[in-house]
């Protein structure tokens, strides 16, 4: 049996409605291997932030989270107080397993697409520290909000198209052609973001930019590699910034993104950095964290080395 009482987390939203019979499929091998478990069902947004903070405040859980990376996103910001980057419980342990739309943070993690590889690292208490990134941003009131990101955050256009998928209908097409069908309306319908970045303790510096993204760890958008070096656990951010690219060019830049070899286009730059502040010189530069809409710039981005433990 686990170390820990296991708290399962599910959105049954997620992945168009099709993770509640995930669980379903689910649950007899995770009771068959962790033993009895404690089952939280979401009832809308915030409510696995919350229902992980009431269960950690009580004694320290390892939380399975089934469900996007949408409530992956929410789980993780359970484990601490809201403001706070210091964890409720430190002995407690995180891991997920793949149920939702894009899926991005399941694509650094393999394990959390194959329970019978995760599940005996859980009753092993097989964890690893994970980085985290804290994001102090400006929300659609003006008033000024702190996440916590475990995957990656983005600005510009990224920003845009987690607006415009949310209003999408899910699970009529692939989460990778949604994100890429709504990235070329992006092309057409917005221009190059102007923006001030600040890296670690420069100065801040001017820049026209299609897209900024903060990364964690690898992918996102549906399966783009936008920082393939990126690495959970290496105390740092990678920083990577899209150019002023104009629609067709961009197309084909995309193409590279999906391949992790945007970094070979010249008018994308990467660079790893502990503290990024971006600054915009408009109302206009939306943020999204791990494929959620989430306010606007400006957002300052920081490393939180190690900060949870993880089973992945």
């Amino acid at each position: 049996m686990p170390t820990l009482p296991t708290l399962v987390v599910y959105n049954p939203a997620s992945s168009a409605g099709r993770t509640k019979q995930r669980w379903a499929e689910l649950a007899p091998q995770v009771r068959g291997v962790l033993g009895p478990v404690q089952v939280h069902e979401t009832q809308g947004p915030g409510d696995a932030s919350f229902a992980v903070r009431d269960a950690l405040r009580k004694q320290p859980h390892h939380v399975l989270c089934i469900g996007g990376d949408g409530t992956n996103h929410e789980v993780i910001n359970g484990f601490f107080e809201v403001g706070s980057t210091l964890p409720i419980a430190p002995e407690a342990t995180f891991s997920f397993l793949v149920s939702g739309t894009g899926g991005d943070l399941g694509r650094t993690f393999p394990a959390a697409h194959d329970p019978a590889a995760l599940l005996p690292r859980i009753v092993a208490n097989d964890y690893q520290p994970l980085d985290l990134i804290g994001c102090t941003y400006t929300a659609d009131d003006d008033s000024a909000q702190f996440e916590l990101i475990v995957n990656i955050a983005s600005l510009g256009m990224g920003g845009w198209v987690c607006r415009r998928v949310d209003r999408r209908p899910k699970g009529r097409m692939p989460a990778d052609a949604l994100f890429f069908l709504t990235s070329l309306e992006a092309l057409v319908k917005t221009q190059p973001f102007s923006v001030h970045v600040r890296v670690d303790d420069g100065e801040p510096r001017p820049v026209m930019m299609r897209n900024i993204v903060i990364a964690n760890a690898r992918f996102h958008g549906g399966g783009m590699e936008i920082a393939p070096h990126a690495q959970t656990d290496d105390g740092e951010l990678d920083l990577v910034i899209s150019g002023a690219f104009k629609p067709l060019p961009m197309v084909w830049v995309s193409r590279l993104m999906y391949r992790g070899r945007a970094h070979e286009h010249p008018l994308i730059t990467m660079e790893r950095a502990r503290r990024v502040e971006i600054l915009p010189d408009t109302d206009d530069v939306f943020l999204e964290m791990d494929g959620e809409a989430m306010g606007r710039a400006p957002a300052t981005f920081e490393t939180l080395p190690g900060v949870l433990r993880a089973i992945l």
